[in-house]
């Protein structure tokens, strides 16, 4: 007599969707340039103070340093502009505060008046679109500053001290970044890259032309229809071999032909089994334009 066993079917493990969450972004997506911009306008006014023996003052000092928190990836003009205004308003949030500080400590007209400059940094940042982190900086200063004890006589010194960090601030911000320093001169040249980099100054459009800075222009009128026209031709590509280019063409620019070979080959190799690169294959074949999938 022989008897089966039957076995249910395990059933399915779905995996949390956190993969995505934990997985560390490239620096650019992790504040990495505003953190380090921070670090070094924190740094000397903070040990000058420290070598002082007036740490005390490191509230001031700090409203003014943690203005290089903002203006990333702007062009340097309007960076420049941008970080200007947020020293000026910060040491004008920062002077409000102390001045309330000074001049009364009730606690529901403090509360009151910390409400109302939040409200206008919110408003003001919104509105000029300065971008992350927006008021919370400004806010979080000044709010802290409505409780810091404090003689009316000693707000001129302390707004100095703002004020002069927040300078530092502006000239760590203005430094270049993006990749500027190593990639221009890779793609331009070393001499005309120190020329813009030192100068900073704006480049025509005919001259970012002439030195393959950009690799066409368009009037203002035409410049909609031609970005369509060349994103939709570009679209027509495998969005894997696409990507990859990309890539191998970015980390070509920053480290040396051996280094690159590898890795081109091992990209090739890789896309080589997608279903894109037999549709690619099967489109030469048989004459036909080839209808990519990203698969």
């Amino acid at each position: 007599m022989s008897s089966a066993t039957s076995t249910s079917a395990a059933p399915r493990v779905h995996r949390l969707p956190l993969a995505g969450v934990l997985r560390l972004g490239r620096p650019s997506d992790i504040w990495f340039k505003p953190a380090l911009s921070v670090l070094a306008s924190v740094a000397p006014p903070n040990l000058t103070l420290l070598a002082l023996g007036r740490l005390d003052l490191a509230m001031y000092t700090m409203a003014g340093s943690l203005c290089a928190l903002y203006a990333h990836n702007r062009p340097y003009a309007a960076r420049a502009r941008a970080l200007a205004w947020v020293v000026l308003g910060m040491v004008g949030g920062l002077a409000v505060a102390l001045v309330a500080a000074s001049l009364t400590a009730d606690a529901v007209v403090l509360v009151t008046v910390g409400a109302l400059l939040a409200a206008l940094q919110k408003a003001l940042c919104d509105a000029t679109r300065i971008g992350p982190p927006g008021n919370v900086v400004l806010t979080f200063i000044s709010s802290a500053s409505l409780f810091v004890p404090q003689t009316l006589g000693q707000v001129p010194g302390h707004l100095a001290l703002a004020l002069a960090a927040g300078g530092w601030a502006w000239l760590v911000g203005m430094a270049p970044d993006g990749g500027a320093s190593v990639i221009l001169s890779r793609l331009i040249g070393f001499r005309r890259a120190a020329d813009i980099v030192l100068s900073n100054r704006v480049v025509p459009a005919d001259e970012a032309l002439a030195i393959g800075l950009i690799t066409r222009l368009a009037q203002d009128e035409e410049l909609a229809a031609n970005a369509r026209t060349l994103a939709l031709n570009y679209a027509k590509g495998a969005p894997k071999a696409m990507a990859a280019a990309k890539r191998l063409l970015w980390t070509g620019l920053v480290i040396g032909v051996e280094s690159c070979l590898p890795e081109e080959a091992r990209t090739v190799a890789e896309l080589s089994a997608t279903a894109d690169a037999r549709e690619g294959l099967a489109a030469v074949l048989e004459k036909r334009a080839p209808v990519f999938t990203g698969r």
